[in-house]
């Protein structure tokens, strides 16, 4: 790291080399013009600058020490503020309208459940990374180049003096570890991954002629996808779901996407529930206590690795208006903001 150049605290003359600032102070006919600060450049202080490279008055002294202290007093103090009550009120004097958790995961994967439902989604290319999907909706960080922060997309954080994850759903709850980690995976399942199911599902099933080795990427997609929700305890569509289409009426799926099983006759439906509910169950059996509290643990890591990236980033947007915004000072420090 360099070293600060020497500085004339009169003139306010820098330069890296001693012997160019020695020659500045001692040989120069007549003191510099005080440009900088009005001070005398006695023997003492011309000493001082040659050794420790500036010098600086008691006044001086007086106000760096009080604007160190009022930084770290203002740093601490929204560092140490509630996580969701920053967000809150910098959403509101910013006039931003925060996204549900389930309204991130919708908008962000409306265009691949949109894929899947017309075929032109490819699984070789496209197939899931669900730890990905959960660092995705967790950033809450834009699709640009610079990756930017969206206030509106920080809806699930780890608030670690809580020891809770706290997810925005229309409001902010608060969940033990297990339990916000099932929230975030339903929702997921709910907005995204059971289209990916019924997708898996027409492939298999849909009357087009499959390789070998195509049915059984397929089958290993399925048992993947399987062993992430058996973890959450949340039950396959293929299990339950598929039997309530009856030939005629479609059902939707909660994206609003036509779900396209209601083609199967009623023997295939219960071949389908059969076979898929087996395999997810042999799967789930197959789960060790290590594995699913590996999934959870990842799963939780992310967000909280998240979380620390956003929060940091936002403090340091919070002190920059504070600084700037006395309005948001007012509104940051009030002990009632509308929530």
């Amino acid at each position: 790291m360099p070293r600060r150049p020497y500085e004339c605290p009169r003139c306010g003359y820098t330069i890296d080399k001693k012997s160019s600032m020695s020659n500045h102070l001692f040989r120069m006919k007549s003191q510099c013009p005080a440009s900088a600060s009005d001070i005398v450049l006695t023997q003492e202080i011309k000493e001082h600058i040659l050794v420790n490279r500036i010098y600086k008055t008691k006044d001086d002294v007086k106000i760096m020490n009080q604007t160190i202290h009022n930084y770290n007093t203002m740093n601490n103090f929204i560092g140490n503020m509630d996580a969701v009550e920053k967000i809150t009120r910098l959403a509101l004097y910013n006039h931003v309208d925060m996204n549900s958790f389930d309204d991130t995961c919708e908008q962000t994967y409306e265009h691949v459940v949109e894929r899947m439902a017309d075929d032109s989604f490819d699984l070789r290319v496209c197939k899931p990374d669900f730890m990905e999907i959960v660092n995705r909706l967790t950033s809450a960080r834009d699709n640009t180049r610079d990756r930017k922060l969206k206030l509106e997309n920080l809806n699930c954080i780890y608030d670690t003096k809580k020891k809770r994850l706290r997810v925005y759903d229309g409001t902010w709850d608060d969940h033990l570890d297990n339990n916000g980690l099932e929230f975030i995976a339903n929702t997921i399942v709910d907005r995204y991954l059971e289209a990916y199911e019924i997708y898996i599902i027409r492939k298999l099933y849909g009357g087009v002629v499959l390789s070998g080795a195509e049915a059984n990427e397929i089958r290993a997609c399925l048992k993947d996808y399987y062993k992430f929700i058996a973890c959450f305890d949340i039950k396959p569509y293929a299990a339950s779901k598929i039997l309530l289409s009856t030939s005629g009426t479609g059902t939707r799926t909660s994206t609003g996407t036509d779900n396209n099983t209601d083609d199967f006759d009623e023997a295939t439906r219960l071949e389908i529930c059969n076979k898929l509910g087996d395999l997810y169950e042999q799967t789930n059996g197959d789960i060790t206590k290590a594995y699913l509290k590996d999934v959870r643990k990842q799963m939780l890591d992310i967000i909280k690795a998240n979380t620390h990236t956003n929060m940091t980033e936002l403090d340091k947007g919070i002190i920059g208006i504070v600084n700037v915004q006395d309005d948001f000072k007012r509104l940051l420090f009030s002990d009632t903001a509308a929530a």
